[in-house]
């Protein structure tokens, strides 16, 4: 009898769905547009070192020191540290905030940035959607690539979740990032 009802249960349970990993972060979906409406700064540039900070709170934080080769967003530096929630501490210690994307060293990035707030933070807009890692394809052309994997996006058509990190033609995001910044320059927003 055992054996039959642990048969019967085995059998029971391959027809249910596996479960669903959690998704790491629901963020609202924005298109490149809207990303620079909101974002305070926009610039490109290579992260030359990363540190991470604890907080007087006992949150940690990473300061990224970066080389900025373009600023088009906000006021121009040649070089500028941001600091940005979660990190992990020599001693392990850590602070994880789902859905923020990584910046490594030696990376070339295109972000989207908040406006400095608490603990002067600046995040990326959308999350893992203000990011951009500069690369290159074989063949030599330019690619900006978004990884915003692990984030669930809430849009008007309902909840799409990130698989796989999106690759796009380096002109063509810089080319319409400029045109929506211009158009927020010209309407003073």
């Amino acid at each position: 009898m055992k054996i039959l009802l642990a048969a019967l249960a085995a059998v029971a349970l391959v027809g249910l769905p596996a479960p669903r990993a959690p998704r790491a972060a629901t963020v609202l979906q924005l298109d490149l547009p809207e990303q620079a409406d909101l974002a305070d700064l926009v610039l490109e540039g290579t992260v030359q070192h990363a540190r991470p900070v604890e907080q007087p709170d006992g949150t940690v934080a990473t300061e990224y020191e970066l080389s900025v080769s373009s600023t088009l967003w906000g006021e121009h530096r040649a070089n500028r540290v941001l600091r940005v929630p979660g990190g992990v501490l020599p001693s392990g210690r850590g602070t994880l905030v789902p859905g923020l994307p990584a910046l490594a060293v030696g990376e070339e990035v295109l972000l989207l940035l908040s406006a400095e707030g608490t603990h002067e933070w600046r995040l990326p807009v959308g999350l893992g959607q203000g990011k951009f890692r500069l690369t290159r394809a074989a063949d030599g052309r330019r690619l900006a690539v978004r990884d915003a994997r692990g984030i669930s996006q809430v849009g008007s058509v309902g909840t799409t979740e990130v698989e796989a990190a999106e690759v796009f033609e380096y002109a063509e995001v810089r080319a319409r990032l400029e045109a929506a910044l211009n158009a927020r320059r010209a309407e003073g927003r």
